[in-house]
């Protein structure tokens, strides 16, 4: 007897923290926060009031911050990678004694040492590691762009 299965709306773990959720997440936002502050720009007129002025200040100073912190993420991460990475590389070459010059013109040519793969850095390690770098760097705009939706979804309308 088969066992029928209620159908989940839950996200599996890997799912609910990856990057692609986050990027989803950053589509609904945008818009969201991009309409309140283009509706309060309107709104505005042409002397802004207090709470105005403290808004479109703060809308430029979270986008310096968020892109800021992006790009220093996403620098740190870069940098994590290349010292990961780099030890396996020159191992690799390292391996092959005095022939590596001619391993880096002509690396089908020569036989590997056992235990010793040809590619150093696979092709699949590397995506995974690119695809960390854009989840560091979209993670300081994601934080910002849902937080400032939640908070002006708050907000008393005029």
């Amino acid at each position: 007897m088969a066992r029928s299965r209620a159908l989940s709306l839950t996200l599996p773990p890997p799912l609910a923290t990856s990057g692609a959720l986050k990027i989803w997440e950053l589509w609904a936002a945008v818009p969201e926060v991009i309409w309140h502050r283009a509706a309060r720009l309107a709104t505005a007129g042409p002397v802004p009031s207090l709470q105005d002025r403290q808004e479109f200040q703060r809308m430029g100073q979270e986008k310096v911050a968020a892109f800021t912190e992006s790009i220093f993420a996403m620098a740190a991460e870069t940098l994590r990678w290349n010292f990961d990475t780099a030890p396996r590389l020159m191992s690799s070459f390292w391996h092959h004694g005095s022939s590596w010059p001619f391993m880096l013109t002509f690396p089908w040519r020569r036989a590997l040492p056992p235990g010793l793969s040809m590619p150093a850095v696979s092709a699949t390690g590397m995506t995974k590691r690119a695809g960390r770098v854009i989840e560091k760097g979209l993670a300081p705009v994601h934080r910002r762009a849902t937080a400032n939706a939640r908070r002006l979804r708050r907000a008393k309308r005029r």
